[in-house]
């Protein structure tokens, strides 16, 4: 299960916070590979994929990921959530 949160910045943008049940692996960079996503700072233990738009960042380890998504694409948004919800309750 993930829980998604919404946080508010100063100039009014907006980013979201999925919680998930399960820490993010560096093997899942693999599946969002294939889903299309660009990987970015693997090797420095981040967490870090991009795909039309949307930027999701977080610590291997963890189980917070921050996800920002300009112009706000909630299509983007639901992809991105259904395969992080996929990968952690493997």
């Amino acid at each position: 299960m993930i829980t998604k949160q919404i946080v508010k910045s100063c100039c009014g943008s907006k980013s979201l916070i999925f919680t998930t049940e399960k820490p993010v692996k560096k093997i899942f960079l693999d599946r969002f590979q294939q889903e299309g996503y660009l990987a970015h700072f693997s090797k420095v233990g981040l967490f870090y994929v991009q795909r039309r738009g949307l930027i999701a960042t977080g610590s291997y380890g963890s189980t917070r990921i921050q996800v920002r998504c300009s112009p706000a694409n909630e299509i983007l948004i639901g992809e991105f959530e259904k395969l992080i919800d996929e990968l952690t309750r493997a």
